[in-house]
């Protein structure tokens, strides 16, 4: 186990491809995700508000057409379709991964949002046009902090999601985590050990991002 792990680690440098990968991959998850997350809240408060005026029914039908489109087809196809064809003027693959990863989990958390804003007690959004708020002030200030609080579980499980699903990216030529173990393995024929370590780097991440996440929600539950 030793002198293979120093074969596909240590010698030649090749740690360096693996941080390289890692680098890549929460490039892609990180960038990804803040993408989703503004077009996920965006998409779920402009739902939420169509549903409930009877002359934008027609832009609730289309985003939630665009949602179930979106959800409907999988990631890796919608990798290579941006990369092929719909995102071909971007020149960096990375920047298509970002693109497109950010679309695809937009769908999911604007379903996570809206049914965190659902969930919000409506006697406090008639308690607040009451005391004089605006449609806007109540979402901003009251209805989305709390939607966000409800469904912070969920947000993090779509973030670990996609920083997992990061290690299709190959596809497109863009040296990932299993992208790396892949060329490792190929030009040692070491199999076993360099899927291994890659193993060992998603757990320590998911590790942290799951830690992370149940502090947020200790931290947010002392304001409850």
């Amino acid at each position: 186990m030793g002198g293979s792990f120093k074969k596909v680690f240590i010698e030649n440098d090749r740690w360096k491809l693996y941080l390289e990968g890692l680098g890549n991959s929460l490039q892609v998850a990180f960038f990804g995700f803040l993408l989703a997350f503004v077009l996920g809240v965006f998409l779920a408060l402009t739902l939420y508000y169509a549903q409930r005026k009877k002359k934008l029914k027609w832009l609730a039908f289309i985003i939630r057409q665009y949602i179930n489109l979106i959800r409907a087809i999988p990631l890796l196809l919608l990798l290579l379709l941006g990369y092929f064809s719909i995102l071909v003027f971007i020149e960096s693959a990375i920047l298509i991964a970002i693109l497109v990863f950010g679309i695809h989990s937009s769908a999911y958390i604007a379903e996570i949002i809206r049914g965190g804003i659902e969930s919000v007690d409506k006697g406090q959004v008639d308690a607040a046009k009451s005391l004089g708020f605006s449609y806007n002030q109540t979402m901003l200030k009251i209805v989305l902090p709390q939607g966000l609080k409800n469904c912070l579980p969920s947000i993090g499980n779509e973030l670990i999601t996609l920083l997992k699903m990061t290690s299709i990216v190959g596809w497109i030529s863009i040296i990932d985590l299993t992208q790396a173990a892949n060329i490792i393995s190929t030009n040692t024929f070491e199999f076993f050990m360099p899927l291994v370590i890659i193993a060992i780097v998603y757990v320590v991440l998911v590790s942290i991002l799951s830690l992370t996440f149940k502090m947020i929600e200790r931290w947010l539950g002392r304001y409850s």
